[in-house]
């Protein structure tokens, strides 16, 4: 009888299905958008573990699936959990989802949101668009707002700027851009500008006399977050994703 038992109990730990250390969401704390992002996600799902980009996760089971939230928590997540499902969310260059990489999503707003909300605000003629050149999707954004689109780094906008005559500049923001001092000295140049208007996706910027008028929704953001970890936790299959980036006005 008792090696009955033994044998029945062997045959119910087979079948059970292997332990889930629940779901890693890495960030860069000192990011508003991320820790906003973060804490719109624990309010749906209590049970995900946050990591400060550079923490090590240390509970004794693999998570079951990892979100990156930024570029840096995207390299950390690839190369702790390369065979996880994967998330990369709010990323300055989104790569294609594919394979184990299953959701994605920029950290500019959507182009079309973003359109209404400064045709709205500011008007919608004689915009220029200020962008790096691997921002493809500022060409989404210049279409659906009619405006010029400058590819390029700080001196080809400086270029622009002195060349043509807009009435209103979005600067598409980018980190890279932030290593030349070329690019203080036009941050400088828009902040003194006589333009009627001067706005950018980079919130840091409010403080150089350049407008920050719309933010990433964190919290639509995080619901198809959610939705997508109920989906890994069953064990569904789910078709790669790119989410589109709902914006609000700040």
């Amino acid at each position: 009888m008792l090696f009955a038992l033994r044998e029945g109990l062997a045959l119910a730990l087979l079948a059970a299905p292997a332990p889930s250390g629940g779901v890693a969401v890495v960030y860069t704390p000192s990011v508003a958008a991320h820790r906003e992002f973060v804490a719109a996600l624990e309010r749906r799902d209590p049970s995900v573990v946050a990591l400060a980009v550079g923490d090590v996760w240390s509970k004794p089971i693999a998570p079951r699936a990892a979100i990156a939230v930024g570029n840096a928590a995207a390299t950390q997540v690839d190369h702790a959990w390369p065979e996880l499902p994967r998330a990369h969310l709010l990323q300055w260059q989104a790569l294609a989802p594919a394979g184990a990489l299953e959701l994605v999503s920029s950290v500019h707003p959507e182009a079309q949101c973003t359109a209404e909300l400064l045709r709205a605000a500011v008007g919608g003629d004689g915009w220029m668009i200020l962008a790096p050149p691997t921002d493809h999707g500022a060409l989404l954004l210049a279409t659906a707002l009619g405006a010029e689109l400058v590819f390029g780094d700080a001196r080809d906008h400086h270029r622009a700027l002195r060349t043509r005559s807009p009435d209103k500049v979005w600067l598409r923001g980018h980190p890279g851009l932030a290593r030349t001092p070329e690019w203080l000295e036009l941050l400088g140049q828009l902040g003194r500008s006589e333009l009627a208007y001067v706005g950018s996706d980079l919130p840091a910027l409010r403080g150089l006399g350049i407008a920050a008028p719309i933010q990433v929704d964190v919290e639509v953001h995080a619901e198809a977050a959610s939705d997508w970890i109920e989906q890994v936790r069953k064990r569904r299959t789910r078709k790669p994703t790119t989410l589109e980036v709902e914006c609000k006005a700040t």
